[in-house]
């Protein structure tokens, strides 16, 4: 599976951070996220548009899932 990145966005206080999700596109990659149990906090933290692939990575995995997630916030 594809491998998607996003990098935190917004005020002084969300700088910082990087949520890595296995899907199929930058869309399910955010709609895992947004379904996972802190979704309601990373929808302040990252942004729809803001997923990047990693052309060279691929996750051996079943099902799109968030592989990694840290942030900074004040």
């Amino acid at each position: 599976m594809k491998v998607y990145i996003n990098k935190r966005s917004g005020g002084y206080g969300y700088t910082g951070g990087l949520i890595v999700v296995a899907a199929n596109s930058p869309q399910e990659a955010h709609g895992v996220m947004c379904d996972s149990e802190r979704g309601d906090d990373y929808v302040d933290y990252y942004e729809a548009a803001g997923w990047q692939l990693l052309a060279n990575v691929v996750a051996n995995v079943e099902q799109p899932t968030i592989l990694a997630e840290h942030g900074y916030t004040e």
